[in-house]
């Protein structure tokens, strides 16, 4: 239909534009001290293969540290049950064996810096 090639030959028409403003930017950027487009790509991509690496890695130490809190909290708990009077000391244990403990609290902590009483280390 005569709409359809109106709305072709216009579509034609705006992707030209757009390839000229693309264009002419990148002549522009490269007149100047900015980065070229090619340049850019390629920084964008370092840049972002980089966090992608590095996240992984973070992530790697962050589920090894909650491991260490939990075990750190665990021995904490054994270690204040052991110090109970000897008729308290056997369930007191066995509050420490079957407790899940958290790490939400002490990566808190840590994060703001406030304490470090979670690690067993503070009051």
């Amino acid at each position: 239909s005569d709409l359809t090639a109106q709305l072709a030959n216009k579509t034609a028409e705006c992707d030209l534009l757009q390839q000229n403003l693309d264009a002419t930017s990148c002549n522009i950027a490269q007149g100047s001290d900015a980065m070229t487009c090619g340049e850019f790509d390629a920084c964008w991509k370092a840049a972002n293969d980089t966090y992608i690496r590095e996240n992984a890695s973070i992530a790697t130490v962050e589920r090894d540290t909650e491991g260490e809190i939990r075990s750190m909290k665990r021995v904490r708990c054994i270690a204040r049950a052991l110090q109970l009077p000897q008729g308290d000391i056997d369930e007191a244990l066995e509050v420490c064996q079957k407790t899940t403990f958290g790490v939400d609290e002490c990566l808190e902590d840590v994060a703001n810096a406030n304490n470090w009483s979670c690690y067993g280390l503070g009051a």
